[in-house]
């Protein structure tokens, strides 16, 4: 009863102006997860009858709600996207997300805002270069360390071309069964040749692996020329993200299918500075701190361990009521907290000593971890020898 009611309140959309194209995505995506797939498609089947009514009222409302930063006046109206699922799972193949980040929020590098300015412009001006003959950037690939934001530049990057996102990531597709794979693949391929959804590729190298890797079996190369077969077919206007921590570990005819690779390295001093201002911003009247002795022990930290380190410091201040200002002492106190490692004494001492590396005195690392000075000295001294 309550699905006949929904169905007719979906209907009563294209008779009337209001927009309630995310509302449907989300009753979408539930149902499906669900496995009601007779609903989902009785969905479907209704926004097929009726995409040219009210067409225009349709194409302004949705558009404007999804916020691209140029005119999309040309797009087309977009259709719900049913993920694609596992044969022998019934597990989603994909995740669809409606990209929430801005650039504006993150710190990029000089180098890196030429890039995305040029894919973004590229995009304005894609009917110019079209006309020449050129099609714009839209085989974009994000390599670097773990952790220092790849998916979320992509996310960003898919926000500002006015796409949603079919999100996959590819070391769970994987299947059990000779050849699933690559059927999985071609499913994934296939839900998206409309255009209306940007495809991300997350942990890219777990498939598009070098061929010549001895110690990969023949399914898996298999595999990587199925998706090299799949890039190909894939209309040239659809917008392809992919990321990857093991760049190295690619196809070489991999790289070859992107247009443009961009490398989103571990932290720099600038950056980290700039990162660590733009979350303390809405405190900046209460903190104290010495930057140069706080940029040397954050030294190597990626974009999310930095991310963590700042947000417990806040949580520390905020919890003791705003009392006295944020200092180094509370960055120190913070990544005890946050650091994920065996307790043991040995492991303690361990970290204490590449803490000591960083500048951090003999004192505060007796405060922080509990063991006395004198011990640390003891077993630092024994390391160093070593």
């Amino acid at each position: 009863m309550r699905a006949a009611l929904v169905l007719n309140i979906i209907e009563s959309y294209f008779k009337n102006e209001s927009s309630f194209m995310d509302a449907v995505q989300e009753l979408v995506q539930d149902e499906s997860k669900k496995g009601n797939d007779d609903f989902v498609n009785k969905i479907n089947d209704i926004l097929k009858n009726k995409k040219n009514t009210k067409k225009s009222n349709i194409k302004n409302s949705f558009l404007q709600s999804t916020g691209p930063i140029f005119n999309l006046s040309n797009a087309n109206t977009t259709t719900l996207l049913q993920p694609p699922k596992d044969k022998d799972s019934s597990l989603s193949l994909m995740e669809i997300i409606d990209p929430s980040i801005s650039f504006s929020d993150l710190v990029l590098s000089e180098k890196m805002k030429k890039t995305i300015d040029q894919i973004i412009e590229e995009t304005k001006k894609s009917a110019l270069l079209e006309n020449a003959g050129i099609h714009p950037t839209k085989r974009i690939l994000f390599y670097g360390p773990p952790g220092c934001g790849k998916t979320v530049m992509g996310l960003a990057l898919a926000k500002a071309l006015g796409k949603k996102v079919a999100y996959v990531r590819l070391d769970s597709l994987f299947s059990s069964y000779l050849g699933q794979t690559s059927t999985n693949l071609r499913k994934i391929f296939d839900a998206v040749k409309s255009g209306e959804y940007a495809l991300f590729l997350d942990e890219f190298d777990s498939i598009g692996k070098k061929r010549d890797d001895s110690q990969e079996v023949g399914e898996l190369k298999r595999i990587v020329i199925t998706l090299l077969q799949n890039l190909d077919l894939l209309p040239p206007d659809i917008l392809v993200i992919a990321a990857t921590n093991h760049q190295h570990l690619l196809d070489p005819a991999v790289w070859r299918r992107f247009d443009v690779a961009i490398a989103v390295d571990e932290p720099t001093a600038e950056y980290r500075q700039e990162f660590i201002n733009k979350m303390l911003q809405e405190y900046k009247d209460c903190v104290e701190i010495d930057y140069p002795r706080l940029l040397k022990f954050t030294e190597g930290m990626s974009t999310s361990r930095l991310k963590d380190l700042v947000n417990q410091v806040i949580k520390t201040y905020l919890l003791r009521d705003k009392a006295n200002k944020i200092t180094m002492e509370d960055f120190i106190n913070s990544i005890f907290v946050i650091e994920k490692f065996d307790n043991s004494k040995d492991a303690l001492i361990n970290w204490a000593f590449q803490l000591s590396k960083k500048g951090l005195s003999l004192r505060e690392l007796e405060n922080i971890t509990g063991i006395p000075k004198s011990t640390l000295s003891h077993r630092f001294k024994t390391m160093e020898v070593k």
